[in-house]
C-alpha cells in the first residue's frame, strides 16, 4: 500500500511539473501578445524581431490558387521590393481584411509585388478566395502554414515586406487600412532613397 502511494505521489508531481511548464508557455505567448497589441495602439505595424530580419524568403509553398500548379516565388514577385500577406481560412480578422484589400492592392501596384499566402485545406482555401472576394491571381495555397512556420511567424493575419528576396520587415494587421501605414512608410524611404523631400 505504501509504495502504490508513493507512486501516485510521483506521478502527481510530474503531472504538477508539467501543467506548471505548459503554464510559463501560456504566459510567455500573452505576453508577446500584449507587446504587439500595444505596439499596434501606438500606431506600429511592425514587431521588431532581429531574428526574422535578413532571413532569405524560403521556398515557395503548396500550389498557386488559379490551376493548383507548384508555387514559385517567381510567378508572384519580382525580389525587389515585396509584400506577403498571410491569411489563414479559419481566422476571422483575416476574412475582414481580405474583404478590404482590394484598396490596398490599388495603390500598391507599382509599389510592391504582392503575393497572398492563405494557409488552409484547397477547398476551404478556394472558398475563402470566392468568399472574400481576393483576386486569385496573387493567391497561393499554403496547406500546412509551412511559409509561416518557415518565417517564424505565429500570428494570423500577418505582414511581411521582403526586399531582394530577403525578410526586411514582419508585422501583424487586425485591419487593412493598417496597410496603407506600410505602403506611406515605403513611399517614404524611396523619397529619402532618391533624395527628394
Amino acid at each position: 500500500m505504501q509504495t502504490l502511494f508513493w507512486i501516485s505521489f510521483g506521478i502527481l508531481w510530474v503531472i504538477v511539473v508539467i501543467q506548471g511548464f505548459a503554464l510559463l508557455e501560456v504566459l510567455r505567448q500573452i505576453g508577446f501578445l500584449r507587446k504587439q497589441q500595444s505596439a499596434q495602439q501606438q500606431g506600429n505595424l511592425f514587431v521588431r524581431n532581429p531574428a526574422l530580419t535578413g532571413q532569405l524568403l524560403p521556398k515557395a509553398p503548396g500550389r498557386r490558387a488559379v490551376d493548383l500548379l507548384p508555387a514559385n516565388w517567381n510567378d508572384f514577385l519580382r525580389g525587389e521590393r515585396s509584400v506577403l500577406i498571410l491569411l489563414s481560412t479559419t481566422c476571422v480578422a483575416c476574412r475582414t481584411v481580405a474583404e478590404k484589400l482590394h484598396a490596398f492592392l490599388e495603390k500598391a501596384r507599382g509599389i510592391f509585388d504582392i503575393a497572398v499566402v492563405v494557409e488552409g485545406d484547397v477547398e476551404d482555401s478556394q472558398a475563402f478566395i470566392k468568399s472574400t472576394g481576393l483576386d486569385a491571381r496573387l493567391v497561393i495555397l499554403d496547406e500546412k502554414g509551412a511559409t509561416a512556420d518557415a518565417l517564424g511567424v505565429r500570428w494570423k493575419p500577418g505582414v511581411v515586406v521582403v526586399q531582394d528576396w530577403q525578410v526586411d520587415q514582419v508585422g501583424i494587421i487586425s485591419d487593412a487600412d493598417q496597410l496603407d501605414l506600410l505602403l506611406a512608410e515605403a513611399q517614404r524611404a524611396e523619397r529619402e532613397r532618391q533624395g527628394v523631400n
